[in-house]
């Protein structure tokens, strides 16, 4: 006796909506995992504390129980568990569209389908004498809430009470109107601000864990280089400048690199030299996105060296290569031949 709705069927939402919760959850999952896996890195902040570190994680996990939640209230009311105001065994609205009680219901939107039911018998209609359904011909109004065909299956049978013509199992169609402007107290709060502040919440967490204020102020800085010849001019100035600072460090040092916190790489030749000296204190890291000249250096490294990325690694005053090329020579033995020549180890 339970209507549907037009369109679009039960069963088809219903799956429609396990497949949503399932992809959005796989996809907050890949990227609290993702984010989490910068935690090393992040560890390696001088003076950074557990803020800089599990910062960016905490923020998108915050955001991803935001995002999750309208997936989930669809499921948990698909399978019954936060009932919805169609269902009259727990939000009653026999003969009405929508009440007070419907409030914190799981429905998305204000029902405007009139749950009807036939003329009540004499005891309903005494405690009820207001009410759709007692006192009269219902020819007419009907139609404004549903089609002849809908009635036909909402009606109770003559001298059935209405409180069992509406029994647990029936449902009672909601409404066709799916626009914000029908949005009920629950899909305000789940629908537009959970799901809105979720997102926003992501890019914040997202943007934090990517340090995209460092990176567009090197971006500012970069722009200028293209469209001023003087300003250009200047950077090539300071990273000849760079280059004696530069060949220093190199030659103070036995074990030296250049590094940014932020960088995968480095942090894959700092494990390599981890390994053969025991930890970070036994060799120099310079780390060019913690120094105001980081990128006039790496412009010097281009000089010195023929390239400008890191990490750029130093044994005995040698360049022997960057992320990659350390992590090999580790793997083959020659690091640590390299660091006993230079004294190292």
């Amino acid at each position: 006796m339970g209507l549907l709705g037009a369109g679009v069927s039960a069963a088809s939402r219903t799956l429609g909506h396990w497949i949503s919760l399932g992809t959005t959850g796989a996809m907050m999952a890949l990227v609290l995992a993702f984010i989490f896996s910068k935690v090393k890195l992040r560890k390696q902040l001088p003076g950074s504390t557990w803020v800089h570190w599990y910062g960016p994680f905490l923020t998108v996990l915050a955001a991803s129980i935001f995002i999750m939640a309208e997936p989930l209230r669809h499921v948990l009311q698909d399978i019954d568990a936060w009932p919805e105001c169609g269902n009259n065994d727990v939000f009653p609205r026999v003969n009405e569209t929508w009440n007070t009680g419907c409030t914190w219901s799981s429905s998305q939107y204000k029902c405007d389908k009139l749950c009807y039911v036939q003329n009540g018998d004499s005891s309903f209609c005494a405690s009820n004498p207001t009410n759709v359904g007692c006192g009269g011909d219902l020819t007419g109004k009907l139609p404004e809430y549903y089609t002849q065909k809908e009635i036909d299956e909402l009606l109770c049978l003559p001298g059935v009470d209405p409180k069992d013509c509406v029994a647990a199992d029936d449902m009672c169609h909601c409404t066709d109107d799916e626009s914000f402007s029908n949005l009920s107290t629950i899909g305000w709060i789940f629908t537009f601000t959970f799901t809105y502040l979720g997102f926003f919440i992501l890019t914040a967490g997202v943007m934090w864990n990517a340090e995209i204020v460092k990176k567009f102020a090197k971006i500012k800085s970069q722009y200028r280089a293209l469209r001023d010849p003087e300003y250009r001019r200047k950077l090539k100035e300071e990273a000849k400048g760079e280059v004696v600072y530069v060949r220093g460090e190199i030659a103070k040092n036995k074990v030296l690199m250049f590094s940014k916190t932020t960088c995968p790489f480095c942090f894959k030749a700092k494990e390599a030299l981890n390994k053969e000296l025991g930890g970070e204190g036994a060799y120099e890291v310079i780390e060019l996105d913690l120094v105001d000249n980081g990128p006039a250096i790496q412009d010097a490294l281009a000089i010195i060296t023929g390239g400008r990325t890191v990490p750029r690694v130093f044994i005995n005053g040698e360049f022997i290569g960057g992320g990659d090329d350390t992590v090999a020579k580790q793997a083959s033995g020659e690091l640590r031949e390299l660091l006993a020549t230079a004294g190292a180890v």
